[in-house]
């Protein structure tokens, strides 16, 4: 069990967090140095990391933009750089792409 602290700095370290997903009442948090399973609310932590490229691609799965590599909009999925495939959700596919379109031409100037 992690102290709250240690569940503090591991979501504070948010350069490093690849994606946040629900799992049973917990998170797991996606790191570049691997996962971690946190007794912790999701929801507490989407409004603060939306400001940080944060993108909910679907219900319960938080994304870093930074590490998304392409989007295959005809499966409805993001590929990370690890060539992971996250859901994009079809309710939000339109906005959720837009708003990864804004931030990789915010990023790229």
């Amino acid at each position: 069990v992690r102290s709250r602290r240690q569940r503090q700095m591991c979501i504070r370290d948010r350069d490093r967090v690849v994606s946040i997903a629900t799992q049973k009442r917990k998170i797991c948090v996606k790191s570049l140095k691997g996962e971690i399973l946190l007794a912790d609310s999701y929801s507490k932590h989407v409004a603060e990391l939306e400001k940080y490229g944060f993108v909910q691609s679907s219900k319960g799965v938080l994304i870093n933009m930074k590490y998304i590599k392409s989007i295959d909009e005809d499966n409805d999925v993001f590929v990370m750089y690890n060539n992971e495939r996250v859901p994009i959700s079809r309710r939000r596919k339109k906005d959720v792409i837009e708003e990864y379109r804004k931030f990789m031409f915010d990023n790229n100037r």
